[in-house]
């Protein structure tokens, strides 16, 4: 594998808009794995996500240690797990050749809508009726389905259009947020909120900077290996999926005075 290639020294499909330096080309799997431990201008891209899953499952842990009940927690968590290898992944073993590059590409974006539909399904739990429920799943998983179909035949690469790929990646978005945005504009209040607004927000700011590529366009070469918009959206995907952790916890409460009620109401008639 060769290390430490400028954009001029790569082929076209392996560059990234604003970066300048810090390119691998070639190489194996086992290299690339290898390349994980070195810096390079996707180091930061790889381990964001690695980090990102290592933060879900210990703030799941401590969740489930306050007695949530731990069917929307777990499914909250596993979206991030189960999206986490195959970002890795991309962000890895990309260099070994075109054809690698697009099918890892096309792998990570798929995941994407997989991670989404078990979104719907645990955001969900705690703020609408079981039919709620089935339907924004269902409606999640159609998307999804149709997403991944859609990914399949693609001839192109995700960045050659950002605002499509970003556009394309909002349906699901819009069905895992639709319970959050019910929480709140049902007249929710408390933890439950501020994690709403933070994870639109968080969401917002990412799909703003991969569209437009913000830093590096405006600074080309002074963010290749920290500080570029890819890193930024990572950082912008973790904070809204910390925060969607701590929805399911904060709704949990609501949810279970609500049983609680009505438990109390039916024995009382």
């Amino acid at each position: 594998m060769q290390y430490d290639l400028s954009a001029h020294e790569v082929p076209d499909w392996a560059r990234c808009e604003g970066k300048l330096s810090g390119y691998r080309l070639g190489g194996t799997y086992a290299d690339c794995l290898a390349s994980l431990l070195r810096c390079h201008n996707s180091t930061i891209d790889a381990w964001t996500m690695i980090v990102a899953s290592c933060i879900s499952t210990a703030l799941a842990l401590y969740i489930l240690h306050k007695r949530a009940n731990p069917v929307p927690v777990v499914a909250v968590w596993l979206s991030a797990l189960i999206h986490m290898p195959w970002s890795v992944g991309y962000h890895t073993f990309a260099p070994i050749s075109n054809d690698v590059c697009t099918r890892w590409m096309k792998l990570d974006i798929a995941f994407i809508f997989v991670s989404g539909a078990l979104l719907a399904f645990g955001l969900a739990y705690n703020v609408l009726p079981p039919w709620g429920v089935a339907v924004n799943t269902l409606v999640a998983v159609a998307v999804a389905a149709f997403a991944i179909h859609a990914i399949r035949r693609a001839k192109t690469k995700a960045s050659d259009n950002k605002v499509k790929t970003a556009t394309f990646i909002g349906s699901i978005v819009l069905a895992y947020m639709f319970p959050m945005l019910y929480y709140v504009a049902r007249g929710g209040r408390g933890l439950p909120v501020a994690c709403a607004i933070t994870a639109l927000l968080a969401l917002a700011v990412g799909a703003f900077v991969y569209c437009t590529g913000y830093p590096e366009a405006a600074l080309p070469g002074a963010f290749d290996f920290v500080g570029s918009s890819h890193n930024i959206l990572h950082v912008c995907v973790t904070v809204a999926h910390i925060a969607e952790l701590l929805f399911v916890f904060g709704t949990a409460q609501t949810h279970r005075t609500k049983i609680n009620l009505t438990t109390r109401q039916w024995f009382s008639s």
